[in-house]
């Protein structure tokens, strides 16, 4: 998949997800990786937040594509999710997870706690394993999304 160009993105998806239909046959499910950005976003963040929404639509269409030769397609939305090497120090440091926590990162999420990357493994083996669940978004934010900033 090419990751040079954003524009691209939603294309070479498809394509990617087309060749795995003739290599696997019936059956598959293809879990698209978007962000809660698509419904919002920050300042200045037109490219990326238009991206996102487009792999929504991208998302819903192979839904409906890809339904008659029995796979599935969603999309994980995650929202803010804290890793240890999201920062230079992080990656030299060798910071841990729980180190790397601040105040912030627990008060914007209702759910009273920051987001892990186990959090998004949990909601794809979900998506994967719910074999009658198709061309639906899951947002995991934390409850971020619906909170008013």
């Amino acid at each position: 998949m090419r990751s040079d160009t954003a524009p691209l993105t939603a294309h070479d998806a498809r394509r990617d997800a087309r060749d795995a239909q003739r290599i696997t046959g019936p059956g598959p499910c293809v879990i698209l990786v978007g962000s809660f950005r698509a419904h919002q976003s920050d300042p200045h963040q037109e490219g990326y937040a238009a991206t996102k929404a487009g792999q929504l639509g991208l998302m819903h269409s192979m839904a409906v594509s890809c339904g008659a030769l029995g796979v599935r397609v969603n999309l994980v939305a995650p929202g803010r999710i804290k890793v240890a090497h999201e920062c230079r120090d992080g990656d030299e440091k060798g910071t841990t997870w729980a180190e790397t926590l601040e105040d912030r990162d627990v008060e914007q999420h209702p759910a009273n706690r920051a987001g892990m990357p186990e959090d998004i493994a949990q909601a794809v083996e979900y998506l994967v394993s719910a074999g009658f669940v198709t061309g639906q978004e899951m947002i995991v934010d934390g409850g971020a999304l619906m909170k008013k900033n």
